[in-house]
């Protein structure tokens, strides 16, 4: 199974889609990070007493739409795989009591919510990634 899921060609790519795809990979990685650090840190909203489970629709959204555009932007099923792994590592950080006892993702039901939503997202888009169903969103 190959990594690259753009059509086999004999010619090397240029220097330009190089680039590209390398800085396509830098702006996945960036956003990853962007939407799980602010998921994390959006868990606890209230409005009006209540809580408000944007950070659930935050880590859907990235943890869905990233990998698609790692596929079609970078072409690499790895790069693909990486912003549920960003996201994993950032809920594990969250989750972890600092010296004063505090935590960013408390015990409460939008925390489930959020965890359990971005894990469904991550399992959802690793196994259509590295089965390969996903080439329909990614046509030249």
């Amino acid at each position: 199974m190959s990594n690259d899921v753009a059509p086999t060609s004999s010619e090397a790519p240029s220097a330009a889609e190089y680039l590209v795809r390398t800085g396509g990979a830098v702006v996945i990685v960036a956003a990853a990070l962007l939407a799980s650090v602010a998921g994390a840190f959006l868990v606890p909203l209230k409005v009006s007493g209540s809580y408000l489970p944007v950070a659930a629709v935050i880590t859907v959204a990235a943890n869905i739409g990233l990998p698609l555009l790692a596929l079609w932007w970078v072409r690499s099923r790895l790069v693909a795989l990486i912003p549920g792994l960003i996201w994993f590592i950032v809920v594990l950080l969250a989750t972890q009591p600092d010296s004063s006892g505090g935590v960013v993702i408390a015990n409460m039901w939008p925390a489930t919510v959020y965890l359990l939503s971005g894990a469904a997202a991550i399992a959802v888009m690793g196994y259509l990634t590295i089965v390969g169903s996903l080439r329909r969103f990614i046509a030249e």
